[in-house]
């Protein structure tokens, strides 16, 4: 069995991405992975939502249950664009 990870972002291009892989090799191995940082518009949610019912595959959600704002205060950390602690948290 071969397991087929899509990290979905919520946005159109990881839908495309996954409509491309169910079409091409069905649902059954699919996983939609959404990395979710509690600070998406609430549309996104809602498309996230929505493209899982259309796609047939469950959203498979990981979170810590902090905000980036939340980690940069934790790890004491000036958030900036040449560094990205969420990865590592």
């Amino acid at each position: 069995m071969t397991l087929r990870v899509v990290q979905y972002s919520t946005g159109i291009t990881s839908f495309c991405a996954a409509l491309r892989i169910a079409e091409k090799y069905g649902t059954n191995n699919l996983v939609l992975l959404f990395a979710d940082v509690l600070t998406e518009d609430p549309d996104n949610y809602r498309f996230l939502a929505d493209s899982s019912r259309y796609l047939g595959v469950p959203v498979t959600r990981v979170c810590d249950g902090r905000t980036p704002w939340q980690l940069f205060g934790d790890v004491r950390y000036l958030g900036n664009s040449r560094l990205a602690p969420c990865t590592y948290h």
